[in-house]
């Protein structure tokens, strides 16, 4: 697949177009000012929570192609990222939250064993009161399951908050 940029006054506009797109738009060719582009890929580099890739188009002889960096979130983006990984993590909560007062129903009624329905139900009260704190790394962690001994008692994991 070919690609080109259009470029005015030496800069690029927009993003990459593919020939058939130029060709569709433009039947009678395509124009000047788009000039060939090779994509190099990605950055292969990780970044953090807090850290952004920026794309940058530089020419390479005749050829333009991508140049890739790792910069800071501003001030601004670090709190609309904070927003969406707390919603994100809010939403599976209360996801949780639903399937254990299923399950808790189903304990009710299908088991006898009062410890198992005692350990699901403080599970549930822990899920209900867990809120995030941090997102790097997610504090406090989302509560784990109650385990069940094979002497069948249930214990509580050690990340439930009191």
């Amino acid at each position: 697949m070919n690609l080109f940029l259009k470029i005015v006054d030496g800069k690029p506009v927009n993003h990459p177009s593919t020939e058939e797109n130029l060709l569709q738009a433009f039947p009678e060719g395509i124009p000047v000012e788009y000039e060939p582009f090779e994509r190099s890929g990605t950055h292969n580099s990780e970044y953090g929570v807090f850290e952004k890739s920026i794309v940058e188009y530089v020419k390479n002889g005749d050829v333009w192609t991508d140049s890739w960096s790792i910069a800071p979130m501003t001030e601004e983006e670090k709190a609309v990222r904070i927003e969406e990984i707390s919603t994100a993590v809010t939403r599976q909560v209360k996801q949780e939250n639903l399937r254990i007062a299923e399950y808790n129903i189903m304990l009710a009624t299908a088991m006898s064993d009062l410890r198992a329905l005692q350990a699901w139900s403080k599970y549930a009260d822990v899920c209900k009161a867990w809120t995030l704190k941090s997102v790097v790394p997610t504090t406090p962690p989302i509560p784990a399951f109650p385990e069940r001994t094979p002497e069948g008692f249930w214990i509580e994991p050690n990340n439930w908050i009191s």
